[in-house]
């Protein structure tokens, strides 16, 4: 589903950048060569097939978002893929505001570069910055930094975005996580823990399990949690309770509203340790939650 993320914000998202033109020019003008190489059906002097009564001449709006009902081309849009929906926007003013919509519903960063030239444009363009505001899917992408131009980002986007992502509901984070994070990373993930409902971590790397638990604790109303391929560098077992601090232990305690896990082992050998330390914690926090209830 995937534009890069920056194809919405490279081309031409900014207010001054948005050129509405209506396609039905074209439409038309194709219609009218094919029926002058042919007989003109509304002629009288013509009593062929598909002799059309005068009577119904111009009973049809000349604009094609006219013929069609709006809810009908919505619904259309709703189908299309995310590289079509600029393009899409572009076609008449009744298509844009669905057609937006759609492109920012989910946002996907997969490198630095993606993520400065956003927080550029977002800072510049107040038209973007509205439709961030309906934003309620983020995700990050970061699998290697082969490159020196690939810095990590992902310690500072919880911060920056903090306010100007109201909506979002959904976090999916693959591959961008690392062992050291910078302490702001967290600070910043506690903004949005009221509203983020959906958490996914993806083929990341951790420092040990408790750094995997304050990940999950900053975002306590959350009711899907997705651990896919998550490994632990230190994989020497945690207690439970005593070892963990007293915010955290608070968390734990308020996180009721979990409805769905989806828990996914590595299949590497060096990762079994780790997939069933992470398995331990969170049948812990089961029984945890359990005996709180009883």
């Amino acid at each position: 589903m995937y534009t890069e993320s920056t194809s919405h914000v490279d081309e031409g998202v900014g207010e001054d950048q948005v050129d509405l033109t209506n396609a039905d020019n074209s439409l038309r003008s194709d219609s009218d060569e094919g029926l002058d190489a042919q007989a003109d059906p509304i002629n009288d002097d013509y009593s062929g097939p598909g002799r059309v009564s005068r009577s119904l001449q111009g009973s049809l709006p000349p604009n094609l978002s006219d013929r069609i009902p709006l809810d009908i081309i919505e619904s259309i849009i709703d189908c299309m893929v995310q590289t079509m929906l600029l393009p899409t926007a572009h076609v008449c003013h009744a298509w844009y505001p669905r057609a937006m919509h759609n492109l920012y519903s989910t946002i996907r960063l997969h490198s630095r570069r993606c993520y400065d030239l956003l927080v550029r444009q977002m800072r510049t363009s107040p038209r973007l910055k509205q439709w961030l505001a309906t934003t309620d899917g983020l995700i990050v992408t970061q699998i290697s930094l082969e490159h020196e131009r690939d810095l990590p980002f992902l310690d500072a986007l919880p911060l920056v975005f903090a306010d100007t992502l109201p909506a979002l509901r959904v976090l999916s984070i693959e591959g961008a996580l690392r062992p050291a994070m910078h302490p702001s990373f967290l600070l910043g993930l506690l903004q949005f823990k009221h509203i983020v409902s959906a958490l996914r971590l993806v083929a990341v790397a951790l420092s040990n399990i408790t750094q995997l638990q304050q990940i999950v604790y900053a975002c306590p109303h959350i009711t899907e949690l997705g651990l896919n391929h998550v490994t632990l560098i230190h994989t020497a077992p945690v207690g439970w309770g005593s070892s963990r601090s007293a915010h955290i232990r608070s968390r734990t305690e308020s996180s009721t509203s979990l409805r769905r896990l989806d828990f996914k082992m590595s299949a590497r050998r060096d990762s079994e340790l780790a997939s069933e330390l992470v398995a331990d914690w969170l049948v812990y926090s089961v029984l945890q939650h359990l005996c709180l209830l009883a």
